[in-house]
């Protein structure tokens, strides 16, 4: 049953970033409304040894992380930047589990993204994304190694495989 079902959240954070970017905010926020979610905080010594072994980035990281999460037994992955600021309980991500993708919406007052077959209303952001499926992560991790081709990295690829992937649109 859904209640049952193993859940974490996760973040990619370096350590001369940590502070400066509000990750103890975002940990003891999403700790205060989420207390029944694992949270992973992947640091410096990880990422630096999964770097190496897969040859990828910061931007091509999430999907390889996202994998890893699943590999520890969790049913529904999400990871969330390390920059945000949970204000309330993320119902639609963690309590109405109904999907096999996630992600926030990115259609806004400020900063709309679009490209090739996707409107800007359309434009899923990376800021956070999960899935209940590990193939996800992997077609992800396919398409990711082409992020630095794009204008908004890893935020672009998860649109191309969300919206045209053959198997994942769907």
């Amino acid at each position: 049953s859904e209640e049952k079902m193993k859940k974490a959240c996760f973040t990619i954070v370096g350590d001369n970033v940590y502070y400066p970017i509000g990750t103890h905010i975002f940990v003891n926020s999403f700790l205060r409304f989420h207390p029944d979610v694992d949270l992973i905080v992947f640091r410096q010594d990880v990422i630096d040894e999964v770097f190496k072994e897969k040859n990828i980035n910061f931007y091509q990281a999430k999907p390889f992380f996202g994998e890893m999460v699943v590999n520890m037994g969790y049913k529904l992955v999400v990871n969330i930047d390390a920059d945000t600021v949970i204000c309330g309980r993320l119902t639609e991500v963690f309590d109405k589990v109904n999907y096999q993708i996630c992600g926030a919406w990115n259609y806004n007052d400020y900063e709309n993204a679009s490209f090739e077959n996707i409107t800007e209303k359309m434009y899923v952001q990376a800021g956070l994304v999960g899935s209940t499926e590990k193939k996800f992560w992997l077609e992800w991790q396919k398409i990711n190694k082409d992020a630095m081709r794009y204008l908004r990295k890893e935020n672009d690829t998860l649109n191309l495989l969300i919206y045209n992937h053959p198997e994942i649109s769907k």
